[in-house]
């Protein structure tokens, strides 16, 4: 056996490293993002089985035609009150300031402020026109899906 058999198979072994190195470099990235997706899966998924809501009281102005929804966080997560849907009678309420508001009543407030946190009551009221003297649905969805739903009258 010569230096140059001594010499190339130090280099086919150098090379092999060097490509040994690089899937293990690879394959330390990929399993990176793969924790990091599965800890994002497994935070949404225990907010959502964290997460309740529970419609306490519906009113209804019949001059203004402003209803008034009292919802309560029943659940053990805060939920972010500008990420909620209100549906009324199957319609979706837009999130704009024209048809409706919702803010974390302030009485109840006592955790983070304007935060909508467990055991905290939030009010959503809604401009929009409902017939009276017949039944309504209101159903309110947080950004986990979770709902809650009552059927009121006027």
């Amino acid at each position: 056996m010569g230096a140059s058999t001594v010499t190339t198979h130090l280099i086919i072994f150098i090379a092999v490293m060097g490509m040994v190195t690089t899937a293990v470099i690879m394959s330390k990235s990929f399993l990176d993002s793969t924790i990091t997706s599965i800890s994002v899966q497994q935070k949404r998924i225990s907010d959502k089985m964290e997460s309740d809501i529970t419609i306490e009281v519906i009113n209804f102005d019949n001059t203004t035609n402003i209803t008034s929804v009292y919802i309560r966080n029943t659940g053990r997560t805060k939920i972010e009150p500008s990420k909620m849907d209100i549906y009324l009678d199957s319609e979706r309420i837009p999130r704009s300031k024209n048809n409706r508001t919702i803010h974390v009543i302030t009485d109840t407030d006592s955790v983070n402020a304007g935060t909508f946190d467990p055991g905290e009551e939030l009010l959503i009221t809604t401009n929009v026109s409902v017939e009276k003297h017949e039944t309504h649905t209101i159903i309110v969805t947080t950004e986990q899906g979770i709902k809650d739903e009552e059927v009121f009258s006027i």
